[in-house]
């Protein structure tokens, strides 16, 4: 249940943000399958954070992949819906992205407080990866604005995934010292999800660009999958070898 609302909130979000129009289908299809990966990385960062409890890995785990494969199954309901929708562009109100901006941070809140809490969740390094990577597109953009907003929501998620990857080298590089392997994992598997969900509150923000969001990118959550498995695949390897 805990997954399934997750992953649903964000898409009311997207239809709240069309004012329930045919391009809430568009909007929802765009965030559907970083919210679940963002949902996805919040289940394995509580599971890491109880590691001492070997109870409570089974249902960490278990809201991180059943968030992520409900998000695939929406996704393509919505891809399928979304080919006999017209292009068009309906006058939209701010007000009604506010709402759906404000209904994405309340499930996230709930989302983090029901896991490990807020300040597992905070990391000084992944917060100044990211607002670099916001500086950098933002200059190379050379846009206003909202142009700037607009291509880090489609840009930002490649960043994160960047910044994953350092992480994992430092973690692989020092891998036989287990004090490393936390803040590895933790700038790794943070910097993936504050990327993402930047970029989800982005699109439900700008709600009127819709029709120029691109699907999430399959290939995207492909690679940031095998990334997870890798990662998680070396710290249980570790673990084991420890014990």
């Amino acid at each position: 249940m805990p997954s399934a609302i997750f992953v649903l909130v964000p898409v009311l979000g997207a239809f709240i943000a069309s004012q329930f129009t045919k391009q809430g289908i568009k909007l929802a299809n765009s965030i559907i399958l970083q919210t679940g990966l963002v949902g996805t990385l919040i289940g394995l960062v509580t599971m890491l954070g109880n590691m001492s409890d070997p109870a409570a890995i089974g249902p960490g785990l278990s809201i991180a992949s059943l968030t992520i494969l409900y998000a695939l199954i929406t996704s393509s309901v919505f891809t399928l819906a979304s080919l006999k929708i017209s292009p068009e562009s309906p006058e939209l109100r701010p007000s009604f992205s506010t709402i759906a901006i404000i209904l994405w941070i309340a499930i996230t809140f709930w989302a983090v407080a029901f896991g490990s809490g807020f300040l597992a969740f905070i990391n000084i390094p992944s917060l100044l990866f990211v607002a670099l990577s916001i500086l950098i597109i933002a200059t190379f953009g050379r846009a206003n604005t909202e142009g700037s907003l607009r291509l880090c929501g489609e840009y930002l998620p490649y960043a994160g995934l960047i910044g994953f990857f350092i992480g994992i080298s430092s973690m692989i590089i020092d891998l036989g010292d287990p004090t490393t392997i936390g803040p590895a994992l933790a700038f790794s598997f943070l910097t993936m999800c504050y990327t993402n969900w930047i970029s989800v509150a982005i699109k439900l923000g700008l709600s009127k660009n819709a029709q120029e969001y691109k699907s999430s990118s399959w290939q995207y959550l492909g690679f940031a999958i095998f990334s997870l498995v890798l990662s998680i695949s070396l710290l249980l390897a570790t673990l084991l070898r420890i014990e």
